[in-house]
């Protein structure tokens, strides 16, 4: 039976797509033939640790499936996969260690406040004209409930899947702190051969191979269709992965995600700065967390938004 290695945790909208893409290039690295296959979502009865129904319905949820995701080659020293809801899902650590052992894990995380903005733009379907009053109100109401842990959905998770300490922890106490690979989104962006050359050592594999960064895979923004035709592919797509088979379901993502970094899309409109400041606020005892954890100074996540 053939089980990954290592994983991409998360964080959703960090870069892990591009990851995925990229780390696939490797000869080294034998990554699923889907990306978020979404495995560890579920537990040992079947029941599912989130509340989202379309990430349910597209999800691998069979163990014979999920391992018939990975074809390893004569030269593959490392098997991967990354699905990004991982690293908030409580119960998701101690499962991945009692099917796989001990593997390693890859984090990418964001500034808090970036990290909601980008991940409601690209989520939700919301007219140009109201999408800041109603993000707004969104993250208002998820603060108002505090930060307490429940099963994932994208409108009541904006901001608490941004509090990441308590979240890398978990992982840290499961696999061992040296087995817990930290990447800040900012830095991939910065140097993505750095990055990338930086997680190959971890992964004990190849550090020197050229990866060919001239495409990037889902990328922020704001699509061009309409609000209606985006709640519809958004829809259907999730449908659409779990009936065909996964390779060509997978093969077609990678066409898609490649097609819409190359299409004219609108970029996102920037955060109002008076809700990312409350973010900020909001995570702020966070972030030092994190900042000790890491061993890293996170200062400039709480510094005021340029708007």
């Amino acid at each position: 039976m053939i089980l990954p290695t290592f994983v991409i945790a998360g964080a959703p909208r960090c870069g892990t797509t591009s990851l995925h893409y990229y780390l696939r290039q490797h000869p080294q690295l034998c990554m699923s033939a889907i990306k978020e296959p979404n495995y560890f979502l579920f537990g040992p009865d079947g029941r599912p640790h989130i509340a989202e129904a379309p990430i349910i319905r597209k999800s691998i949820q069979k163990l014979s499936a999920y391992t018939a995701l990975f074809r390893p080659t004569a030269a593959t020293k490392a098997i991967g996969e990354a699905s990004p809801l991982y690293l908030y899902t409580e119960p998701t650590p101690a499962q991945i260690l009692a099917v796989c052992g001990v593997l390693q894990v890859i984090c990418v995380l964001r500034r808090p406040a970036d990290r909601a903005w980008s991940h409601f733009t690209y989520a939700t379907a919301v007219a140009p004209g109201e999408r800041h009053a109603r993000f707004a109100e969104l993250v208002d109401a998820e603060m108002r409930a505090g930060p307490r842990y429940e099963p994932y959905q994208t409108p009541t998770h904006l901001v608490r899947v941004g509090r990441y300490a308590e979240q890398v922890r978990r992982y840290q106490q499961t696999f061992g702190a040296e087995n817990v690979h930290v990447l800040l989104m900012e830095d991939f962006n910065a140097d993505r051969p750095a990055a990338l050359a930086g997680i190959c050592r971890f992964l004990d594999v190849d550090a020197d191979f050229a990866f060919d960064l001239s495409q990037r895979f889902n990328p922020a923004g704001i699509a061009p269709s309409n609000p209606v035709v985006r709640r519809a592919v958004r829809k259907v797509t999730p449908t659409i992965k779990a009936v065909l088979p996964n390779r060509l379901a997978g093969r077609l993502a990678e066409v898609r995600m490649g097609r819409a970094s190359a299409a004219s899309s609108a970029p996102a409109p920037p955060i109002d700065p008076a809700v990312a400041r409350r973010i900020a606020d909001w995570c702020a005892d966070d972030v030092d967390e994190l900042a000790g954890l890491l061993g890293r100074d996170l200062s400039s996540w709480q510094e005021h938004p340029a708007g």
